[in-house]
């Protein structure tokens, strides 16, 4: 998993044996089941392309709007598990 303070843009996916976490395209953050690619969940989020997800340093997950250049934009989803 990343270290905090990481991003995963769209189109980037991380793995483990079983799952892939995936920011897509669209903007939709999902965790997929690789044994037959079902989604398993996801965050609701189509429709923001260029959304990124942060892994705070507090634990929060977040997924934020593109904003155009390389900054990051409004949070549309987050975990609200921070410490």
């Amino acid at each position: 998993m990343p270290s905090p303070e990481s991003r995963l843009s769209a189109g980037q996916q991380v793995y483990t044996k079983t799952t892939c976490l995936a920011v897509q395209w669209d903007g939709d953050l999902v965790l997929y089941r690789l044994s037959d690619n079902a989604v398993m969940w996801h965050s609701n989020t189509a429709g923001n392309g260029g959304a990124l997800l942060k892994i705070q340093n507090d634990g929060n997950l977040v997924v934020h709007k593109a904003d155009g250049g390389e900054g990051i934009g409004n949070a549309i989803w987050a975990t609200n598990t921070f410490a």
